[in-house]
């Protein structure tokens, strides 16, 4: 997760006043025929109901957000990510650059699409959660045929957001079936990582040291070794 601890956004009464139409100039945002009543004022956004994946595609898609908010879904509740700090984005760079693509061959890049911050949909579990590096299979175009099974790999990298990481996302990842999730713990150097996802938790817990290699559950040729994380 990126950052600080992500934030619920709230729901205020005031936002639900009725009007029959979209209307961004007021401030005021009501998307309709779903249930969903967003208020846009200053930096201030509010909700009344869960949305469903598709209801907040919808949102997406009409431009509700800001372009410089950083929004998950999680279970049906708005969630407003913390910006990234230095040390984040240094194990993020490490991840992608001295790990990913140092190693990946033409073989695994035909297979696998590596992603960066972007949203894995979970229609299940209301969500789509926005972990920091996430192995996926390709191809990539029918986003809504693609289940959790095809998610390889879920990396978030945690600083202040561990206890998120380790519970909500834990959690929504575990129901999701999703096989292999590790937490890069930044504060004490090491890698926790879940597997084995039954009955919305995870099995099996090993954590990892700097000066060890973890080895992804699908792709054990693609090892990580810890000392490129933390030195």
């Amino acid at each position: 997760m990126n950052g600080n601890s992500a934030r619920y956004v709230g729901w205020d009464q005031r936002a639900c006043e009725r009007r029959p139409t979209m209307s961004k100039a007021l401030g005021d945002v009501i998307i309709r025929p779903a249930t969903v009543c967003v208020q846009l004022r200053s930096r201030s956004m509010s909700t009344i109901a869960r949305l469903t994946l598709d209801e907040y595609d919808r949102m997406i898609e009409r431009g509700v957000f800001e372009r410089d908010r950083r929004i998950e879904l999680i279970y049906g509740e708005l969630r407003e990510m913390s910006p990234i700090g230095d040390p984040h984005r240094d194990a993020v760079n490490v991840l992608t650059n001295d790990w990913f693509a140092a190693q990946s061959t033409a073989d695994f890049r035909a297979k696998v699409t590596v992603q960066i911050q972007s949203p894995i949909r979970l229609p299940e579990q209301a969500s789509s959660p926005k972990p920091d590096m996430s192995w996926i299979a390709k191809p990539v175009a029918d986003t809504d045929s693609r289940g959790a099974d095809q998610v390889f790999l879920v990396i978030e990298v945690a600083d202040t957001s561990l206890d998120d990481d380790r519970g909500v996302k834990a959690q929504l990842y575990a129901e999701a079936e999703i096989s292999d999730y590790w937490i890069v713990h930044l504060v004490d150097g090491c890698v926790e990582v879940h597997r084995s996802p039954q009955g919305g938790h995870y099995q099996s817990l090993t954590t990892h040291d700097r000066g060890e290699e973890i080895r992804p559950l699908l792709f054990p040729d693609y090892p990580l070794d810890l000392g490129l994380l933390f030195g």
